[in-house]
């Protein structure tokens, strides 16, 4: 009988992440890693706020919360601009030869995630964890996609 929930157990899991995965398709790790991230950032927060003697208040929880599903809502609307340009594309015939299949969605979960992990890292700094060279390297990355960012806006990055 244990065997038989062993393998039910399984199976679930492999369908609803071929299901996540059939659904999101190339936003299905960077959105996997934003949950994760925000899930530790906010366990890591509530406890360096109890180790520094602040405490959990309610309302900065509601606050931390609001802002984790914001992340979301700006995953979702870059997803939408995504998908307009993916349909202006076609439905207008242009003669573009790229789609962007979900890659503004996808780098603004990057960026995010990115976020998340300098603050996971302060908030260890917080709980007394030293990791020196974390917080360089994520700022680094950072500061790299945005510089990329800005260049794509000028059109400085080549074709």
């Amino acid at each position: 009988m244990n065997n038989n929930i062993i393998i039910i157990t399984k199976a679930g899991i492999a369908t609803l992440c071929a299901g996540f995965n059939a659904i999101f398709g190339i936003l299905t790790v960077p959105l996997l890693l934003l949950l994760a991230t925000n899930i530790t950032d906010y366990g890591t927060g509530i406890m360096a706020s109890k180790i520094e003697g602040k405490g959990a208040s309610s309302a900065l929880g509601i606050k931390g919360i609001f802002k984790k599903v914001a992340m979301y809502i700006a995953v979702l609307v870059g997803w939408m601009v995504d998908t307009l340009v993916n349909y202006g594309i076609e439905s207008l015939k242009l003669p573009l030869d790229f789609s962007t299949a979900n890659i503004i969605a996808a780098g603004i979960c990057y960026w995010l995630v990115v976020n998340e992990l300098i603050s996971i890292v302060e908030n260890l700094n917080r709980l007394g964890v030293e990791a020196p060279f974390l917080k360089p390297i994520l700022s680094l990355v950072k500061s790299k996609v945005e510089e990329t960012v800005s260049a794509n806006k000028r059109g400085d990055l080549d074709e």
